[in-house]
């Protein structure tokens, strides 16, 4: 009797040797057995990657034969879905940098360095910049093992949400203004290292002026002037520089109460 058994790629089924007889054993019932080559015997057809030894025994005790056979269950590889680079703009807080990729079967890892400690944690970024996100797959005991691949990835700058207004004040001539201004990151309200805001007033076609917390109307000022005001923070690294204009008209002075209220146009 012989024996053999072809090699074979892994495909998840039992791989199976077989036994030629002839003669006076054609009809005998032969049993194979399996074994890991240099390893344990094992209990049935051998499914994952590796190299075995079927075997056939004839006769018994000193009078036993055993034929045998090796081959090998090949690893393949893998088909895999890469991680994908996520869209984000600075929040403040560690933002997930790539969209997880999928293998079945294996395991894909991650890494901020190529020769890096991986684990299947996403990384993540808080500062604005550019990353790049390491991938590979451990493909295990049946499949290929994929080499590391980067995948790059830009947190952007946030542009400040700034608001300005007149908070107090009227808007006629000789009065003063106080206006009000804030910038706040647009992806979390609750920080307050975005930039100091600058603001500056142009009355008509006049020369635009600095301010810091208001500005006085001339007298004289025609009635209907539009005053622009603008509002704006600078760029650093992790805010985009940003503006904000508005425009308000120089009103006739509508006193309209007793007291010693004067309009001083």
């Amino acid at each position: 009797a012989t024996i053999s058994a072809a090699n074979e790629n892994y495909n998840g089924a039992p791989i199976t040797a077989s036994v030629e007889k002839a003669g006076t054993l054609a009809n005998q019932t032969m049993d194979i057995t399996y074994k890991v080559k240099g390893g344990a015997v094992l209990g049935s057809e051998p499914v994952s990657a590796g190299t075995y030894i079927a075997s056939i025994t004839l006769g018994e005790g000193v009078d036993a034969k055993t034929a045998s056979v090796e081959f090998t269950i090949a690893k393949i590889n893998l088909t895999y879905t890469a991680p994908t680079a996520n869209v984000l703009t600075y929040s403040g807080t560690a933002q997930l940098l790539v969209t997880a990729g999928y293998v079945q079967g294996a395991e894909m890892q991650y890494s901020l360095e190529k020769n890096g400690t991986y684990s299947t944690t996403i990384p993540t970024g808080t500062e604005a910049g550019d990353y790049t996100v390491w991938y590979k797959i451990v493909g295990g005991e049946n499949y290929n093992d994929v080499e590391p691949a980067s995948v790059g990835v830009t947190i952007g700058k946030a542009t400040p949400a700034i608001s300005v207004g007149v908070s107090s004040g009227n808007l006629s001539p000789g009065s003063s203004v106080v206006i009000g201004t804030s910038a706040k990151n647009p992806n979390n309200e609750e920080l307050t290292d975005t930039p100091s805001v600058t603001c500056t007033y142009q009355i008509g076609d006049g020369e635009a002026s600095a301010f810091t917390n208001g500005f006085s109307i001339p007298k004289g000022t025609a009635v209907g002037t539009v005053i622009t005001i603008t509002a704006s923070t600078a760029e650093d690294a992790n805010y985009a520089a940003a503006t904000e204009t508005i425009t308000v008209t120089v009103e006739a002075c509508n006193h309209t109460g007793g007291g010693t209220q004067t309009c001083k146009g």
